[in-house]
């Protein structure tokens, strides 16, 4: 065998044996388990757990190539029979250009039996999988399968990122309440360490400094769970977090000394930034002639949006910066975020348009905190564009947003224009456009109680942006993917305009539904395709605002033939509500012509605002219950030899 080989063999497996023995002399108390935690049989501050996170604690340093190395230790006990999913553990890791590895996993769960030995179960390397999401994500998987309520589950692993500065924070809540969650942070000598807390106030964290090593430990205790809640702003923002700047400097600092001016200025400076707005691109010449030809700014934004999101395809990668320069991102057809935004802000400018580039946060990356100057709050630039007419917020990763459309991403986001001298913050909006969705239902109900019939939708603004891109990503299981009844069966369907920038999205349904009945009495839904089947504000505790991202219009008209053999026998009230500070409406009117056999009818469903803090929560709450159980209120059909007369 190869000598070279043999060494390097050797030092692989003292290396892993070196990591083993650091991460367990770290988390020493790995496999011990104190009586409290062996009889803890519920969470005494968030009582309706089904399992808790007794402790998760990890400690962030770097190796000789100033990579990032975080150990992780995580010990949870099932409380309840739904609980037993935290028996499927997930890890995801960013794998694309192997930038961050997932190693050095030990697992176990262990069942406490009264009088009995602890029953210690390890998982074995052979049950840990690792797979691809995507292009960018992997994730390592393993299991509990012996796990049982009361049972303890624990395991510890080691994730290596090439990237130091890829630390932007940590999370002390979860969706499990947590007992203890800490983090111990060493940071590099030469690295400006800034961070910030986000906590609410009813709750305590606990911050030292450790000089000597140039580290900081944060830590929290008794938090209750969050999970995730309908029209949920970013997750994070909810949670009890703290959040990371690191830079060239070396020191550790709560506030950072830059400014937005500091900022602004720095990022003008950057070559990979300020540098490329003003770039002359080669071969741009007859598309910049085409777009100055154009009789107003819409048509010149639109025709270089379109053609940037044409020619130009994006990696995947999100970025504030153009990596590879905007000449090059032109020549190679394809590039970051960062890379195909600037190149598109500078076709803009140099067809004498006012553009600027904004740094924005998605809303999956979270809120901006406007008093810090952090520039990791940010993850994309875009293309702000100033008209007479009205402001544009551009970004050519999204191939599905036309210019006239604000991306949904951005809606109710905060952005930062850079620019020396009109910098600044922007509340990101769009002024014009609205989920707006126009539903016609017709059809006619047979001797045997089947309902037979269409539906027409029309979508338009941001319902016809949803709607494009689930087409395009479920293609032939589109129609499948949202059935409104279970009963109802699909019996063509057709989708028409789903390339069309300026038409209406338009689908065509036919289908069957059988009514449900009791008796002599047949029972007719009328509400189909609305979105609005189940109220999704159950719960009665919210955590975090409601974001419905746009306001949305949906209009439904009904026309159903009701056959000689059955009479109506209850239909439905007339209803108009509106909220107590009138921003939401619904609306719901059913008529019944004898002469003519049929019932008609109209709904409206309209709401205006789109964002309501916790403390209009109940009252939220309790309009989307009057509304959906008035939608879900059936016209009540009677077999006619049956009835004395129909209303």
């Amino acid at each position: 065998m190869n000598p070279r080989f043999l060494r390097h063999l050797l030092l692989a497996v003292l290396s892993a044996a070196v990591s083993f023995s650091a991460q367990s002399q770290r988390f020493a108390d790995y496999g011990q388990y104190p009586v409290s935690e062996q009889q803890l049989k519920e969470c005494d501050f968030d009582p309706e757990a089904t399992a808790i996170i007794l402790k998760h604690e990890a400690h962030a340093g770097y190796d000789d190539d100033y990579r990032l190395v975080m150990s992780h230790h995580i010990r949870m006990k099932i409380l309840k029979e739904e609980g037993l999913k935290c028996a499927q553990v997930k890890i995801p890791y960013y794998r694309k250009d192997g930038i961050e590895t997932i190693s050095h996993i030990k697992a176990q769960s262990v069942e406490f039996n009264p009088g009995n030995p602890m029953k210690v179960v390890q998982v074995a390397a052979r049950d840990i999988t690792y797979a691809p999401v995507n292009e960018l994500y992997g994730e390592v998987a393993f299991s509990f399968p012996n796990a049982k309520v009361g049972s303890i589950i624990e395991y510890m692993y080691v994730s290596t990122n090439k990237y130091y500065g890829s630390l932007d924070g940590w999370r002390f809540q979860d969706s499990y309440p947590t007992v203890l969650s800490k983090l111990e942070v060493s940071v590099v000598p030469t690295a400006d360490f800034v961070y910030r807390t986000y906590v609410d106030p009813k709750y305590s964290i606990k911050i030292t400094a450790d000089k000597t090593s140039h580290g900081m430990k944060f830590s929290m205790e008794r938090i209750p769970g969050l999970e995730d809640e309908p029209y949920m702003d970013c997750r994070k923002d909810n949670l009890q977090h703290v959040e990371f700047d690191i830079s060239q400097g070396g020191t550790v600092r709560q506030t950072s000394k830059a400014n937005w001016t500091d900022l602004t200025k720095s990022l003008l400076s950057e070559g990979d930034f300020g540098g490329q707005l003003n770039k002359n691109i080669d071969g741009a010449d007859a598309l910049l002639a085409e777009a100055n030809a154009l009789p107003d700014d819409e048509s010149k934004i639109s025709l270089l949006l379109e053609y940037v999101k044409g020619n130009i395809s994006w990696n995947n990668y999100t970025s504030l910066f153009s990596k590879q320069g905007v000449k090059g991102t032109w020549k190679s057809k394809s590039g970051n975020s960062g890379d195909i935004n600037l190149l598109l802000i500078n076709l803009l400018k140099s067809a004498k348009l006012e553009a600027y580039p904004m740094l924005v946060s998605e809303r999956e990356n979270g809120s901006v905190d406007v008093n810090h100057p952090f520039l990791g709050q940010f993850n994309k630039v875009i293309a702000f564009v100033v008209t007479p007419n009205r402001n544009y917020y551009l970004d050519a990763t999204n191939k599905l947003c036309s210019y006239k459309i604000t991306p949904p991403s951005l809606l109710n986001a905060t952005g930062f224009l850079v620019d020396s001298r009109k910098q600044g913050f922007s509340f990101v909006k769009d002024p014009v456009n609205k989920y707006n969705r126009s539903i016609i239902f017709s059809g006619k109900v047979d001797e045997t109680g089947q309902v037979t019939g269409q539906v027409t939708m029309y979508h338009d603004g941001y319902a016809k942006l949803i709607a494009r891109e689930r087409y395009f990503r479920l293609a032939e299981n589109y129609a499948k993917d949202y059935i409104p009844r279970p009963e109802l069966v699909v019996d063509s369907f057709s989708i028409s305009n789903e390339r069309s920038d300026s038409l209406a999205l338009k689908e065509f349904v036919r289908f069957k539904l059988p009514m449900q009945s009791s008796g002599e009495y047949s029972f007719l839904p009328v509400n189909l395709y609305t979105g609005f089947e189940k109220n999704p504000f159950l719960s009665d505790k919210r955590f975090s605002k409601v974001n419905f991202g746009y306001p949305n219009l949906i209009t439904v008209q009904i026309a159903i033939a009701i056959p000689e053999s059955f009479a109506i026998d209850q239909l439905p009230a007339k209803v108009e509500k509106l909220n107590s500070n009138q921003t939401m409406l619904f609306a719901r009117e059913l008529q019944y012509s004898k002469l003519t056999k049929m019932l008609t009818g109209r709904i409206k469903i309209e709401t205006a605002q789109t964002t309501f803090a916790l403390d209009q929560y109940s009252g939220l709450k309790e309009f989307f219950k009057e509304m959906v159980d008035a939608l879900n209120e059936p016209v009540v059909l009677k077999k006619a030899q049956s009835s004395t007369a129909g209303r």
